[in-house]
């Protein structure tokens, strides 16, 4: 996400520098919430493996049912935030616009 405007020379520009965190900020919260989703789906499975018996939804530390709502939580957010920051008519919605 950094690499392209640092190697543009743009990474020091505000609206630059605020895509590239608001686009790792989105795909950091949508990875984790399929590392949510993948937990929960394979939890059975996992119990049965020397090291991913450790996972918290494995272990029996979350529930299937908590590890699906953050997950689908986790996914809502980061599609949303995705429309507001790449939809232009949404963006004009937020408080703080940036183009």
């Amino acid at each position: 996400m950094f690499l392209a405007p640092l190697a543009a020379g743009l990474l020091s520009h505000p609206i630059a520098l605020w895509k590239s965190a608001a686009a790792f900020a989105i795909v950091s919260l949508a990875a984790s919430g399929t590392y949510f989703l993948n937990d929960a789906r394979d939890a059975a499975g996992d119990r049965q493996h020397p090291q991913k018996k450790n996972r918290p939804v494995a272990a029996g530390t979350i529930s299937p049912l908590l590890a699906y709502v953050v997950a689908a939580a986790l996914i809502v957010v980061s599609l949303t935030l995705a429309v507001m920051v790449l939809n232009p008519r949404a963006r004009r919605r937020l408080p703080c616009t940036v183009r």
